[in-house]
C-alpha cells in the first residue's frame, strides 16, 4: 500500500509538468544554441548589467517532483522553476547544461556522478528547451568542471568580474558550501539554512532590497542550491544584479587554487 501510494504521489507531481510538453520530446535538438564556459564568462564580462540564473541536476529533479539534499519538494518551487524555463530572460543569462545532457560533450561516464546528467536533466531539457535561445553554461563557476585552456587565467577573470562590485552575499554558514568566496567589497551577508532556504525567500529578498536601494554598483552573489536559481531570477527581474554563484569556492578548494 505504501509503495503504491508513493508512486501515485510522484506521478501526481510529475505528470502536470510532463504531459503538456510531451510533444517537445520529438522535436529536433540538432541546432540548439549554447555557450561554452569561456563564452559564458565573456558574455558576463561584456554585459555587466546582466545576471546569471543556472539550472542543474537539483533544479530538474525538483521540477520532476522529487526532493533533493538541499530542498524538499513543494509545488511552489516546482511551479517557479517551470516558469523560469518558459520565460524569455530580459536582463539575465539563463544557463542550462546543454552540452552535458543533449550533446554529451562534458562528462564521459567515467564516474557515477556523470550518470545523473543522462537521466532527469536530459528528459526535462528536451521538454523545455527554447530552440531560439542561446543558453549559458551552468558550469561556468564550477572550477573543477570548467572546460578552458588556462584555468588560472579563467579564475582571475571570475575574480575581476566581482572585485569592483559592492557585494551582498547570500549563503549558508553550515554544510558543504559554508565557506564564502574571497570578496573584496562586501556590504552585507545573509546567512541562510543549508536546507529549505526557499521557505524564507521573501524575507531574503526584502533584506536585499533594503540594502541595495541605498547603494550603487551592487552585485548579489548567491550560494543557495535551487533556491539560488529562483532568487537570482527574481532579483534580476527587480533590477538588482545577481549571480547564481553556486559551488565556486568548494570547487576552488578542491583543485587547490
Amino acid at each position: 500500500m505504501g509503495l503504491n501510494f508513493n508512486f501515485l504521489v510522484k506521478a501526481f507531481r510529475f505528470l502536470p509538468v510532463f504531459l503538456p510538453r510531451i510533444f517537445n520530446l520529438f522535436s529536433s535538438k540538432k541546432h540548439i544554441k549554447f555557450l561554452s564556459d569561456d563564452e559564458t564568462l565573456s558574455f558576463l564580462e561584456k554585459n555587466q548589467d546582466f545576471g546569471i540564473v543556472r539550472f542543474g541536476n537539483s533544479e530538474f529533479s525538483l521540477l520532476a517532483g522529487r526532493s533533493v539534499n538541499t530542498q524538499d519538494y513543494n509545488h511552489y518551487i516546482q511551479r517557479e522553476l517551470k516558469e523560469i524555463l518558459l520565460s524569455t530572460p530580459k536582463n539575465y543569462l539563463l544557463a542550462l547544461p546543454v552540452d552535458t545532457t543533449i550533446k554529451n560533450l562534458r562528462f564521459r561516464n567515467h564516474y557515477s556522478w556523470d550518470q545523473i546528467w543522462k537521466k532527469t536533466p536530459r528528459l526535462f531539457m528536451h521538454l523545455y528547451l527554447n530552440l531560439d535561445y542561446n543558453y549559458g553554461s551552468p558550469f561556468c563557476f564550477r572550477l573543477k568542471d570548467v572546460r578552458t585552456s588556462n584555468l588560472s587565467q579563467y579564475e582571475n577573470r571570475v575574480k575581476n568580474l566581482i572585485d569592483d562590485k559592492e557585494i551582498i552575499y547570500i549563503g549558508p554558514s553550515k554544510g558543504k558550501n559554508k565557506k564564502k568566496p574571497e570578496i573584496k567589497h562586501e556590504i552585507l551577508t545573509i546567512d541562510i539554512p543549508n536546507k529549505n532556504a526557499f521557505d524564507i525567500i521573501d524575507d531574503i529578498i526584502n533584506r536585499v532590497q533594503k540594502t541595495a536601494l541605498r547603494r550603487n554598483n551592487v552585485l548579489v552573489i548567491i550560494v543557495a542550491g535551487a533556491t539560488g536559481t529562483i532568487l537570482s531570477a527574481r532579483l534580476n527581474r527587480l533590477g538588482i544584479l545577481a549571480y547564481d554563484f553556486g559551488q565556486y569556492q568548494r570547487h576552488k578548494d578542491f583543485i587547490g587554487h
